[in-house]
This record gives C-alpha cells, sequence and structure tokens, in this order.
C-alpha cells in the first residue's frame, strides 16, 4: 500500500504524488494522473517538448516521497533517403 496509514482508524497518508483516498487506492484524475495503486502506482504522463513545474509546498504534500512520471517519444516513421 502506498501510504503511511493510522492503525486506528485506518486512514491513509498517501506516499506518492497523485494517489489519494482513505486507503490510497485511487489515482488523482482530476489532476490527470493515470495508473492503478493497487495493481501498482499512479503517474502524470509528460508532454514531450514542454517544461513542467511540480509543486510540494503545502501542507498536504509533507508526506510525498515520490512521483511518478511517464514520456512516451513521438513516434518516427522511416528516414528519407539522403541524396548527396
Amino acid at each position: 500500500m502506498p501510504g503511511i496509514c493510522n492503525t486506528n482508524n485506518g486512514k491513509c497518508f498517501c506516499t506518492t504524488k497523485g494517489i489519494k483516498g482513505d486507503r490510497c487506492h485511487l489515482c488523482e484524475v482530476e489532476n490527470r494522473y493515470q495508473g492503478n495503486p493497487l495493481k501498482g502506482t499512479c503517474y502524470y504522463t509528460l508532454l514531450i517538448d514542454y517544461q513542467f513545474t511540480f509543486s510540494l509546498s503545502q501542507e498536504d504534500d509533507r508526506y510525498y516521497t515520490s512521483i511518478n512520471f511517464v514520456a512516451t517519444p513521438e513516434e518516427v516513421g522511416p528516414h528519407p533517403r539522403c541524396w548527396g
């Protein structure tokens, strides 16, 4: 389970940015995170050729120890022949 859980009430503080829920069982789809934390993790898909900044300065961010990204380069077709 990707979180630190209270043994008295079972509520968890998720340690991976993009994961939410009392049991750290959901992805923050409203913030564009995808995946399944019960079968792995949640991740944020990066767009190629963009610069991203993620801030972890809010009080709720204090438990985060990781953030996951995925970036898929554009598919490159066959190279044109070069003639000298």
